[in-house]
């Protein structure tokens, strides 16, 4: 597979906000909060084998994870809630990660 040359020069990943880029700068932060919760979800997908492995690795980079119950109940989960621990950014997933997990 070849590698493409936007790749090398950072093209080809999801787009940053500029309110988020701003509040990063502001803070004195390298990231805004949003590519730091996708960096640490990812990077605790990959290395755990498994949940609960995965939610240890998410915690302890200092992110929030809590689970999204079906309306009406709280017995039955159908995604989780995120939020870096370091910033007000919140975002919901729901058969991603299990997908991240069984690879």
């Amino acid at each position: 597979m070849k590698v493409l040359d936007s790749r090398g020069i950072g093209h080809g990943e999801r787009g940053e906000v500029p309110a988020g880029r701003a509040i990063a700068e502001k803070a004195k932060r390298v990231e805004p909060a949003g590519r730091e919760l996708e960096r640490i979800v990812r990077a605790a997908a990959i290395s755990s084998s498994s949940e609960a492995d995965f939610v240890r690795a998410v915690r302890a980079e200092g992110a929030l994870i809590r689970p999204r119950f079906a309306t009406g109940t709280t017995d039955v989960v159908v995604g989780t809630r995120w939020r870096c621990g370091r910033a007000r950014v919140i975002r919901q997933l729901g058969t991603v990660v299990a997908g991240l997990l069984a690879t």
